[in-house]
């Protein structure tokens, strides 16, 4: 499985504002979706790239996101299943989260 990192890149004199969505299978460029805000930017752009890629559809999952230290999102694809076992085990153990 590969992840998916976006970058916000900022305006210069020949473009405006952009996100640049990248895995090692591909990339993308998106003007930036001022409407949107930052978390929802990012994740049109990963949503974009996905689509792509032909990594879409119920094989592939759902796109999750977080924020590295350097300002970049990454986003992987999660199968829902997944999320509801981690959840189920953080419950049911009780020296998670202490």
């Amino acid at each position: 499985m590969q992840a998916i990192q976006t970058r916000a890149l900022l305006a210069t004199s020949n473009r405006g504002a952009r996100i640049k969505a990248m895995s090692w299978a591909g990339d993308l460029i998106i003007p930036m979706p001022y409407e949107l805000d930052t978390d929802e930017a990012h994740m049109q752009a990963a949503q974009a790239l996905a689509a792509k890629l032909g990594w879409t559809g119920k094989h592939y999952g759902q796109l999750v996101q977080g924020c590295l230290p350097n300002g970049d999102y990454c986003h992987v694809l999660v199968q829902p299943h997944t999320l509801e076992d981690e959840r189920a085990d953080e419950c049911s153990n009780p020296t998670l989260g202490a």
